[in-house]
């Protein structure tokens, strides 16, 4: 439950972020995230055949909370704080 309230606000911030500060257009922005959804619903039936195939000692789908863990942290923190919230403080405008 806590991953998908993370990706939810993600997602949130990223249209926020592309319509606001990007100045795309939101048709765009919204088709954009319709054409990820599609990608996503794919690899959630990839992802699905290969944890449905492994067995380990641990179980079928602890291994890869354990392993995945890390890098959505790390993926989740570098989109939310980029290069410009560093190094752009008090000169930058919307």
């Amino acid at each position: 439950m806590a991953n998908n309230l993370v990706f939810s606000f993600q997602a949130v911030f990223l249209v926020v972020y592309y319509v606001n500060v990007a100045r795309l257009d939101p048709y765009d922005v919204g088709v954009l995230l319709l054409v990820v959804r599609i990608w996503s619903a794919a690899c959630d039936l990839i992802a699905g055949r290969l944890v449905d195939r492994r067995s380990s000692a641990r179980g079928r789908f602890r291994p890869y909370l354990l392993w995945a863990t890390p890098p959505l942290l790390l993926a989740g923190t570098g989109r939310a704080t980029g290069p410009a919230a560093r190094t752009c403080r008090s000169r930058c405008t919307p």
